[in-house]
């Protein structure tokens, strides 16, 4: 097939058979592109078309602004998530992340914001109403595994000792601990789950293109009346993570 022109899906396919055969071993790095459409004569979209089967079908690693490598196989990061269906009350952030085994570095960051509509409608407010936001990072090994970001209203928490979530007497614990605190509850908790590209800030975070997959859980913590009053959104590389739950029996 080199050194003659082929469909994308021709070029994949042969690419394929050679990372299959061991020609490229895992963690080494392919032709340049400009190498590669050379052999296969094949235009630079049509490389880069087929390269991308390759890394759909998780056989090479794609990161800015460097050659294609062939993947080295990863042991998925299991997040666990629980909750009042399963346990007393749903775990912390920290807690849930340390369930995966100890954690390198930790960095969450509190501030005021206006809501954007799909948080608004989540929280049941106007767009634009005042929110207090609290990004968490988690990394191991020096790589970002986890970001999350949780949002609550501002008139609720403002001027309790949990507008913080990360200071203060209840610094860390669960959101039904902290809401309980300031006579919030008791709550019900619904997760859910989507599927989508990589934005490219998510990109940069976890070191992967724009457009990788990432699996995404928002969770909405609500009064039994149906108030919501706490909004927690995750964000995980969907090709290195899967989500486990908990479920009751009865």
């Amino acid at each position: 097939m080199a050194g003659r022109s082929s469909s994308y899906v021709e070029i994949a396919a042969d690419l394929r058979r050679r990372i299959l055969a061991g020609e490229w071993k895992p963690g080494e790095q392919l032709p340049s592109h400009r190498g590669l459409c050379k052999e296969y004569g094949a235009a630079s979209s049509t490389m880069a078309a087929a390269r991308g089967i390759l890394v759909t079908e998780q056989l090479l690693d794609s990161r800015p602004g460097a050659r294609m490598m062939v993947r080295v196989p990863t042991r998925l990061r299991q997040v666990e998530r629980t909750g009042p269906a399963s346990a007393p009350v749903a775990l912390p952030l920290r807690a849930q992340e340390e369930q995966t085994g100890p954690v390198g570095e930790w960095s969450p960051r509190t501030r005021p914001v206006s809501a954007e509509p799909e948080i608004a409608q989540l929280l049941r407010l106007e767009s634009g109403a005042q929110l207090v936001e609290t990004q968490h990072l988690f990394r191991a090994a020096g790589r970002t595994t986890r970001l999350s970001t949780c949002w609550e209203p501002r008139e609720l928490v403002d001027g309790t000792p949990v507008m913080l979530p990360n200071k203060g007497p209840l610094a860390g614990q669960s959101v039904e601990a902290r809401m309980a605190s300031i006579g919030v509850g008791p709550l019900t908790v619904v997760d859910m789950l989507a599927a989508r590209p990589a934005s490219p800030e998510e990109g940069q975070q976890f070191v992967t293109r724009a457009g990788a997959p990432v699996l995404q859980v928002t969770r909405v913590y609500s009064t039994e009346d149906g108030l919501p009053v706490h909004v927690e959104r995750t964000v995980v590389r969907g090709d290195r993570s899967t989500m486990l739950y908990r479920l009751p029996t009865r």
